[in-house]
């Protein structure tokens, strides 16, 4: 559905970074980014700042299972139930946003915290048996490594998140727990009996010593383990449902506007923006389709093959359609038909995505149809641009990036000017049935990109709580 903000809803960003979504229903949506936020302090004092707050906020051990910062980017905890709360009740108030169990910061310091709130065997065993052996980190008092059989186990459910495929960095959780105690796979194997999770650990153990990577049949024969090792039915289920495929499409984002206005390089910072995040984020680019494979199928359509057409013949309207408006009309249609089928190609092709970033979307395309068959054609394509809009997926967030047709020509001046301008207003025009949020293309691409990375963030939270 089309995503509808309510009008004048300020919505402030850890105090420095207000931002107005209005309503979709008219294209004056605008997305501020705020006053500058560069300072002196790096984003690498700033997460140690963030760490060390966490440390002192808290009076029980939490586990920390990955790496601080700098080496990391993130803070993967693990921590009882009053811990988590007060955790996240100190990342509300300081500006962090939340979803899917991440609180992310999408400024130019992108930070996020990962707190993981079960495991698939906590009704199994009992909680306080992963703290046991805990160390805390140099430096700090209540963050702790997590002891050598515990870290091992916690590698063993990380390998069945990954599909039974054994990554370099949970080799190096493997490698690191080995040196701290060479005989903690016995010991993770008594903590793994009791709580279902045995299959996966053995496997764990012989995917290490091999120097290969695991095979299609060895990630089967992993999953089997897994399934028919001892322990907790129940356990050994949930831990083989963190594996199953996401039946779900991704999430989808797009950028629209003329050429030069600045749509790829805000493509650009938001995919890795959120892939800072641990987002697994696909950027492509969505092209104009004129259904020129439609037309070579339907060759009927033209009263002479195009190899042997006049050079003059109209590269995107075959002859016998172009002699009457309800043929012009028709050959339209064709094209919105094909330029929704693309845009679902987009979302598809890989389903390991949890979202997708597309340069030109449908927005783009409605534009096009309405300068290349309406201008310059005599066929206003009303109709299609409103069957184009209702085929293809819906975004989270849609963003029109806006600027004048002479900053656009500054920066492309490759380009017709002529199109260009007559582009504007269309996209103008456009943007309430598209449901396009307004940017100011001429602001600094940084602020605006930290401003489209919140924006982004919050919609996320807020569609995962409906």
């Amino acid at each position: 559905m089309v995503l509808r903000f309510g009008t004048g809803r300020s919505c402030p960003i850890d105090g420095r970074c207000p931002w107005t979504l209005r309503s979709a229903a008219t294209p004056e949506h605008l997305v501020d980014a705020g006053p500058d936020r560069g300072g002196s302090v790096t984003s690498q004092v700033v997460d140690r700042e963030v760490v060390a707050a966490i440390d002192q906020l808290i009076d029980r051990p939490v586990l920390v299972v990955g790496s601080l910062p700098p080496a990391g980017h993130d803070l993967d905890v693990l921590a009882r139930r009053p811990e988590r709360e007060a955790i996240e009740r100190w990342l509300g108030d300081s500006g962090f946003l939340p979803w899917d169990g991440r609180w992310a910061r999408t400024t130019d310091d992108t930070f996020n915290v990962d707190l993981v709130a079960r495991l698939p065997w906590s009704h199994a065993l009992d909680e306080s048996r992963l703290y046991q052996g805990a160390e805390p980190l140099p430096g700090y008092t209540h963050l702790c490594q997590p002891a050598p059989d515990v870290q091992l186990l916690l590698a063993a459910r990380s390998l069945v998140r990954q599909r039974w495929r054994l990554t370099v960095k949970n080799r190096g959780r493997v490698e690191r727990a080995l040196a701290r105690d060479p005989n903690a796979w016995d010991t993770a194997t008594e903590l793994a009996r009791s709580c279902g999770a045995e299959g996966v650990l053995c496997f764990l153990h012989s995917a290490y010593d091999q120097d290969a990577g695991q095979s299609p049949v060895d990630r089967v024969l992993g999953a089997w383990r897994t399934a028919v090792g001892r322990g907790s039915p129940r356990a050994r289920l949930l831990l083989l449902r963190q594996a199953a495929p996401r039946l779900t499409p991704p999430f989808l984002v797009t950028f629209s506007g003329l050429d030069g206005s600045g749509k790829t390089t805000q493509v650009e910072r938001l995919s890795a923006t959120m892939r800072q995040l641990g987002l697994p984020v696909i950027a492509r680019r969505s092209g104009f389709r004129s259904g020129y494979r439609v037309r070579g199928a339907l060759f009927f359509l033209d009263s002479r093959p195009r190899s042997a057409a006049p050079a003059d013949a109209d590269p995107l309207m075959p002859s016998l359609c172009a002699r009457t408006a309800l043929g012009r009309h028709a050959w339209v249609t064709v094209v919105a038909l094909v330029n929704a089928i693309g845009s679902w190609t987009l979302l598809l092709a890989d389903r390991r995505a949890r979202l997708v970033v597309v340069d030109r979307y449908a927005a783009d395309a409605a534009v096009k149809l309405e300068l290349f068959y309406g201008a310059e054609r005599a066929t206003r394509p009303r109709v299609q641009q409103r069957l184009l809009s209702a085929l293809a997926p819906r975004p989270l967030l849609s963003f029109y990036v806006d600027v004048d047709p002479e900053t656009a020509l500054g920066r492309r001046p490759t380009e017709n000017p002529q199109r260009i301008s007559q582009m504007k207003p269309m996209y103008d025009a456009l943007a309430p049935l598209f449901g396009l949020i307004r940017l100011d293309g001429q602001r600094d691409a940084s602020d605006l990109a930290d401003a489209v990375a919140t924006a982004v963030w919050r919609e996320l939270g807020q569609r995962s709580r409906r």
